[in-house]
């Protein structure tokens, strides 16, 4: 069976979902305390929030930039990128190894992740990133999917068994960097044979100035996840972090779903935009079918699961969930497709501080009164309003009509079936 560049990322997305998930469920079932397992939580954390919006960023310039280039170009892009992707990691575990003090303030973990290990997972792992990308552009579809089983179930044994065989979590925090470290040179390998190892900084620059917009949209779009998590630690106890953290997840593989859709259809919209603003519409549908009735489901079952899947301490978290799971109700628009495709990558970045400002407000605002469900409203909230912003600007600049890429009346059944079992139930 043929697999198309969509369903290999999403195949490829949902085992990395599906990994963490699993992980998490094995360490709520293991011996660890809460406290020990928001450590763990804590370590991808601050390795998140270090990398996440240059490394998102990085992908989408890519993937929109590398179809208009020629042969030879294409090749030495793959190098360069990867070059960036490699000193940014550098740059990123030296400054979090730096400010961790600071850092450690903000957050006030009583016992922190050890930062050596933190910071070396984060040179090694983050230019990985790369590699389903790299198979993406080179037409290996198979191959994403074969990286994934074999990368995301190597993750659960490096975590798991360290724990299971009585070490510390010192040892799963080393298993981790050294499948980093195999991840990275996987990496370098394929580099070396998709890519023309020479160094153009004419290409790096034309990649740069159409990955920084990028970069500044999701670091200010997305950095409010990392926001809520100090805020989080700033009004509740440390096993509080753990509970929020399991909460505040959007349906499972929705994010993943739909971000494989996105990641497929920027070089389709770049290279045909009727076509592609049609294929984003056909993805979406598919999509909305189960996922809305499977979100509303969860709504329904979630607060028995929580206890049952973790333990009786999570309870609270399907309260933060149900909410995240209302973000479907956006999520599933894609504007910034349309804008990316027109290189109008700016106003993707204007968007994103209105979003940001507007989520801190709201869940400092609400955590007062309502704790933890107020900071998730307030997400919910803060990124409709960002993407009627970003259609908004498709109809009136771009003059591209919402109906061309969303099938408006379907969306209105399923939001009414999703919010009209959230509010009865």
């Amino acid at each position: 069976m043929k697999l198309s560049s969509v369903s290999a990322l999403q195949l490829f997305n949902i085992i990395r979902f599906g990994t963490t998930v699993l992980i998490s469920i094995l360490l709520a079932k293991s011996d660890l305390s809460t406290t020990e397992i928001s450590i763990y939580e804590a370590f991808l954390f601050f390795a998140n929030m270090a990398s996440f919006f240059w490394i998102s960023g990085g992908q989408s310039a890519l993937l929109q930039y590398f179809p208009n280039l020629d042969s030879d170009s294409k090749k030495k892009t793959l190098f360069n990128v990867w070059l960036f992707f490699l000193f940014a990691s550098i740059i990123a575990g030296v400054c979090l190894f730096l400010f961790q003090n600071t850092l450690l303030g903000l957050a006030k973990f009583e016992t922190p992740p050890p930062f050596d290990l933190l910071c070396l997972f984060l040179m090694f792992n983050t230019p990985a990133w790369l590699t389903p990308i790299f198979y993406l552009l080179s037409g290996k579809n198979k191959q994403i999917l074969t990286y994934g089983i074999i990368s995301f179930s190597l993750q659960i044994i490096v975590v798991m068994l360290p724990i299971w065989f009585g070490f510390t979590l010192r040892e799963t925090f080393l298993g981790l960097v050294i499948l980093g470290v195999g991840k990275f040179i996987w990496s370098l390998f394929l580099v070396a044979k998709f890519g023309d190892l020479k160094t153009d900084f004419t290409l790096l620059k034309t990649y740069l100035i159409l990955a920084f917009p990028l970069i500044l949209h999701v670091l200010i779009g997305s950095s409010v996840e990392y926001v809520d998590g100090l805020i989080v630690t700033s009004h509740f106890e440390d096993g509080t972090f753990a509970i929020f953290r399991y909460g505040a997840k959007e349906l499972p593989l929705t994010l993943l779903l739909i971000g494989a859709i996105v990641m497929a259809l920027i070089p389709q919209v770049s290279e045909d935009l009727k076509s592609g603003l049609q294929q984003i519409k056909i993805e979406t549908q598919k999509l909305s079918k189960w996922l809305f009735p499977l979100s509303a489901f969860l709504i329904l079952v979630s607060p028995y699961l929580f206890p049952l899947v973790f333990n009786p301490e999570f309870a609270e978290s399907a309260e933060v969930f149900n909410i995240y799971l209302l973000i479907i109700s956006s999520r599933i628009l894609l504007p910034q497709v349309v804008l990316i495709a027109h290189k109008k990558n700016y106003f993707l970045v204007l968007s994103a501080i209105i979003e940001t400002v507007l989520n801190i407000s709201l869940s400092l605002i609400l955590v007062k009164n309502y704790g933890l469900v107020g900071i998730a409203f307030a997400t919910v909230i803060a990124y409709l309003i960002n993407k009627l912003i970003l259609i908004y600007f498709n109809w009136k600049i771009l003059k591209i009509a919402p109906n061309r890429y969303i099938d408006f009346g379907s969306w209105l059944i399923y939001n009414s079936l999703l919010f009209g079992t959230f509010l009865i139930f």
